[in-house]
């Protein structure tokens, strides 16, 4: 499977209950809803300042099969309670299919016993979420097809097998290290199995692999080892390459250097775990932050190649 973890671009979307502050058109919006495959009908989406929003309880009513999550109401504590893997059994308001008052609020939610906020708005008296990040907190995965004018749903997969959203494999990320298995030919030689053993009783749960050198056969054949071991155990695994003569010599030459390693780095990990990313760039210079445009410049050059191979 591809490793390059999922990402959402320019997807905004929300969910409904109480009212505040400022307040915004909300527009009836007509966007489909695939679940897991399944096409579900909506009845309160609306768009507020360009961006879709979705009623909680409706959204949990649809999910309760595939990807179920309870909704409830503190009103004392005028907090909303989320309870993972437990299917929503209550009822699903129905909202006129107008334009309406939306009033922008920070919703306090408990989630699972943990204390979380979500920026929202309030609709005849009912919240509406950003779908994102309902997705990040609830661990489901959402994909925008912008011909289809459809949003898919889908669970975070943990295992790699499948795409997981950015905030979840973010939150997966928690307690990391730079090592230096792969940094020089010392550190290749020293690395064994039970080094990825150790670390990970050690409770640490992702590494980043730092790279000074240029893609050899033999770099290659011992990085295969260390992701696959670091898999193994339950540690995610990060590329980090160091490219240093870009970062001291920005100039169109290094960084088309930097490119094709990334380039050719991408391509031998194309069928490799969802959990294994790329750090395009260790530590910016001094030389490189005073040159904002090539550093972007390279980003975009580097994530177009491995895209190709990486989708």
């Amino acid at each position: 499977m591809k490793h390059c973890k999922g990402i959402l671009a320019g997807l905004s979307l929300v969910m409904a209950m109480p009212t505040m502050a400022y307040g915004a058109a909300a527009q009836p919006a007509k966007v489909s809803l695939e679940i897991k495959g399944t096409d579900q009908t909506l009845q309160s989406v609306c768009n507020i300042g360009g961006n879709t929003y979705f009623q909680l309880r409706e959204l949990a009513s649809l999910m309760s099969k595939e990807m179920p999550f309870d909704v409830g109401w503190d009103a004392s504590a005028q907090t909303i309670l989320l309870e993972k893997g437990k299917a929503y059994s209550g009822s699903v308001p129905k909202i006129n299919q107008i334009t309406q008052e939306a009033v922008e609020t920070k919703t306090p939610v408990l989630l699972s016993g943990e204390s979380e906020t979500f920026d929202t708005y309030r609709i005849e008296g009912y919240t509406y979420f950003k779908l994102r990040d309902l997705a990040d907190a609830l661990g489901f995965s959402v994909a925008w097809d912008d011909v289809a004018n459809k949003i898919s749903v889908t669970t975070a997969d943990v295992s790699g097998q499948t795409p997981i959203a950015p905030g979840v494999y973010q939150d997966m990320l928690g307690h990391g290290m730079d090592v230096d298995w792969s940094k020089t030919n010392q550190g290749r030689e020293y690395y064994t199995e039970k080094t990825a053993a150790d670390f990970a009783a050690a409770g640490v749960d992702h590494v980043r692999i730092r790279i000074a050198d240029e893609i050899t056969p033999e770099l290659l054949e011992s990085l295969d080892k260390q992701v696959e071991d670091c898999l193994e155990y339950g540690i995610i695994p990060i590329i980090a390459y160091q490219a240093d003569d870009f970062k001291n010599d920005p100039s169109d030459k290094n960084m088309k250097k930097v490119v094709k390693w990334w380039k050719e780095m991408a391509e031998h990990f194309e069928d490799t775990s969802y959990l294994l990313s790329f750090d395009l760039l260790i530590e910016a210079t001094d030389e490189l932050n005073k040159d904002s445009e090539r550093l972007n410049d390279y980003f975009a050059e580097a994530v177009t190649e491995i895209r190709k191979t990486n989708p």
